[in-house]
């Protein structure tokens, strides 16, 4: 059931995604300026948009924290209480998420397409296990034994994951009101 839930939520997210990817697209001009780049103009698509992927993301994430506290309807000293719990919360959701979503979306999607995986540095115990079994499913050499021992590593590690994501989730719930427990359950980060 909850792994019915953890799809819906990344679907929901895959889906705010592209509508803000339309909604900046929309903002910046969309195709049109698009368009002009083919025909020999230079643009820095990252200045035009504001920085980089990584800066929208947290100017993003940072929005939606202030929305988040206004919604919950805490001062700025309770929210230094109740925010590093629902970033641990979001964090290992995302991490669980994450790797469902890049297997649907991993380039190509076929047999010997190579998956497109964040450099080693980032990886999650999720990550890399995910990693090494989609090496070995894509390896028709590969060993049935070594197949069955990295999907049981996969195994612990998105078990080990989502224990921890449920210790995270209990220690949240355990400083909110019943109010901003039922917003929380609302918005996804709890269940």
């Amino acid at each position: 059931m909850l792994q019915g839930k953890i799809g819906w939520m990344a679907a929901s997210v895959m889906v705010m995604v592209l509508g803000l990817v339309g909604l900046a697209r929309a903002q910046d001009g969309g195709d049109n300026a698009d368009r002009g780049d083919r025909r020999g103009g230079v643009r820095d698509q990252a200045q035009d948009r504001g920085g980089n992927a990584a800066d929208r993301m947290a100017q993003f994430r940072e929005e939606a924290a202030k929305r988040m506290q206004e919604s919950l309807g805490v001062t700025d000293e309770e929210w230094k209480l109740l925010q590093p719990k629902i970033d641990k919360v979001q964090t290992l959701s995302r991490q669980l998420r994450g790797q469902m979503m890049r297997g649907m979306f991993r380039r190509g999607n076929r047999p010997g397409a190579p998956a497109e995986a964040a450099p080693a540095a980032e990886q999650t115990p999720v990550e890399k296990a995910a990693a090494a079994l989609q090496q070995l499913v894509d390896n028709k050499d590969a060993k049935p034994e070594d197949v069955k021992a990295a999907l049981e590593a996969y195994r612990a590690a998105r078990a080990k994951t989502l224990t921890e994501l449920q210790t995270a989730q209990k220690e949240l719930k355990e400083v909110v009101t019943a109010q901003q427990e039922a917003k929380l359950v609302l918005a996804g980060i709890l269940e």
